[in-house]
């Protein structure tokens, strides 16, 4: 058919027969002025993104987020899937440091992480509900066997060497104090560091203070206290009302936790 063809007005049904002279098909009211246009249909909602810690926050994650009311399906044992598509949120599940950089950079509109994480990643994310599990603390540690000899070495050499896997934090934790530190970056294992020499003392995060224990470190100073966080990405804290509604359900179950614990 050519495409004169398909592009003719359609024919009524007198036409069709041959009964009376061609004429178009009678258009519709809306689109004659008969009567109002019918209203184009909203665009569906994107669905809300968050971004879900692994590791130790991970389970109290999911369960707080299943007591808000959101749907947690598949995320109780996710194997290697880090993509959840669930009805209205999708859920991302990310390695703790790497949650603020989601939220900052929106890739996810809200997510979970230690104030840990928050703080050392130094980010524009929003910081919007203490959740209260998870705790932990920041410690300044030395061996035992050398307790007292990192205050002589300041003495002498005006610097102490320290290492760590939060350089961020422990630089600010430092900078309070006044102290001259030179910072070891680490990413594991920094309890080996001052046993063997390469450093006078480290900030680490403990719950219980057990692995120090066992590997002979005595606390000499708390840094901060820690717990998990919900945040949420700027733009989207000013824009998507969903975030700051989970975020006061959220606070509602913590607070009612909290009354129920005392």
């Amino acid at each position: 058919m050519s495409d004169l063809q398909t592009s003719a007005p359609a024919l009524t049904p007198a036409a069709a027969t041959g009964g009376g002279e061609p004429t178009a098909a009678p258009a519709s009211a809306a689109a004659t002025g008969g009567g109002e246009p019918t209203p184009a249909p909203a665009p569906a909602q994107p669905d809300l993104r968050i971004a879900i810690p692994k590791g130790a926050l991970y389970r109290e994650s999911v369960a707080l987020l299943a007591q808000a009311g959101l749907d947690t399906s598949g995320l109780d044992n996710p194997g290697r899937q880090l993509v959840f598509y669930n009805e209205g949120v999708r859920y991302f599940i990310v390695r703790p440091t790497d949650a603020p950089v989601f939220v900052s950079y929106g890739g996810v509109d809200c997510g979970i992480c230690g104030k840990d994480s928050l703080l050392e990643a130094g980010l524009e994310a929003m910081e919007l509900v203490d959740l209260g599990f998870g705790a932990c603390r920041f410690v300044v540690a030395e061996p035992a066997l050398s307790h007292g000899i990192a205050e002589d070495t300041y003495r002498r050499l005006g610097v102490l060497r320290v290492a760590t896997k939060y350089p961020r934090i422990t630089a600010a934790y430092y900078n309070s104090l006044g102290i001259q530190v030179e910072l070891v970056k680490m990413h594991g294992n920094i309890e080996l560091a001052p046993l063997c020499g390469m450093a006078d003392r480290i900030v680490d995060i403990t719950a219980s203070g057990r692995t120090l224990l066992e590997n002979d470190l005595v606390i000499v100073d708390e840094v901060l206290a820690s717990t998990a966080r919900f945040l949420g990405n700027p733009a989207s804290v000013r824009v998507d009302p969903r975030v700051n509604d989970l975020a006061r359900r959220l606070k509602a179950l913590v607070g009612r936790e909290a009354r129920s614990a005392t």
